[in-house]
């Protein structure tokens, strides 16, 4: 046969599937498709229409709202978190004191091993 593409096809032309490759798998996919619906379980869900009175309403409570002067602190608190990167600043605190102490316990831990073996000598 050689390397002569013409010939190739030529002479395979009989092996190869006929017709465009994207067309045949949008079928198989849509024929998966249609057999793994079938095999899905349908459920119902219609309860039918239930009323709940007034009484068992689970929020159906009135509060007596107050206003207070803390109402608009959020739109401050926002502001300040945004320009001074106020959370930046609590996090690494937070963990700085979570390294110190952890060194300090160790030191007092070196602390104590130091005073144990001075005791027992």
């Amino acid at each position: 046969m050689g390397k002569n593409p013409a010939e190739h096809r030529r002479v395979t032309q009989h092996k190869r599937i006929q017709g465009t490759k994207a067309v045949i798998l949008a079928e198989e996919r849509k024929a998966k498709r249609i057999e793994n619906q079938k095999k899905q379980q349908e459920f119902d869900f219609e309860f039918g229409e239930k009323a709940v009175p007034i009484d068992e309403q689970p929020f159906n409570i009135l509060h007596d709202w107050k206003f207070t002067r803390f109402a608009g602190i959020f739109l401050y608190q926002i502001v300040l978190f945004g320009n001074n990167q106020w959370l930046k600043l609590v996090m690494v605190s937070i963990c700085l004191a979570k390294y110190f102490s952890f060194f300090k316990l160790m030191r007092d831990s070196q602390y104590q091993i130091h005073r144990t073996t001075k005791m027992l000598t």
